[in-house]
């Protein structure tokens, strides 16, 4: 307890203080797993040939847990090619909801991934200004 209070930077003064600060700890690092796994997208880099053609992703930072913890944005960036030839760099941001501490189950992480992904996917087909991606999504109506 002592040293899972130190390593959060708190000192303790009660001995009735030291109980909480190992699962503290434990929620802290549970909150931050998913960000120090995930520096790479959800969408893989198959999907985006076949559906962006003109869009090179440029390797993503890991997410940004916000100050609640219950949160993370990543800024995205891409280079894209132009339809009269030329090249450019443009940016966009992708949120995402952490896991509970307390932890969810296998379905509900699936359906969160999915959700993640999602976002990644149309945060991406912001980036086509080719027009591949809006012809690709009318075809589908």
């Amino acid at each position: 307890e002592f040293e899972a209070a130190a390593a959060m930077g708190k000192s303790i003064s009660r001995r009735r203080e030291v109980e909480s600060w190992s699962k503290k700890l434990e929620e802290l690092e549970q909150r931050q797993a998913p960000t120090r796994r995930s520096s790479r997208l959800l969408v893989q880099h198959p999907w985006v040939q076949a559906h962006l053609p003109g869009v090179q992703v440029l390797e993503p930072p890991s997410p940004v847990p916000t100050e609640h913890g219950h949160h993370a944005t990543r800024r995205l960036a891409a280079v894209v090619s132009t339809p009269g030839g030329s090249v450019q760099q443009l940016e966009g941001e992708v949120s995402y909801t952490l896991p509970p501490a307390d932890g969810e189950s296998g379905t509900a992480a699936k359906r969160r991934d999915d959700r993640h992904r999602r976002r990644e996917e149309a945060a991406l087909r912001r980036f086509d200004i080719s027009g591949c991606a809006v012809a690709e999504q009318r075809s589908k109506v």
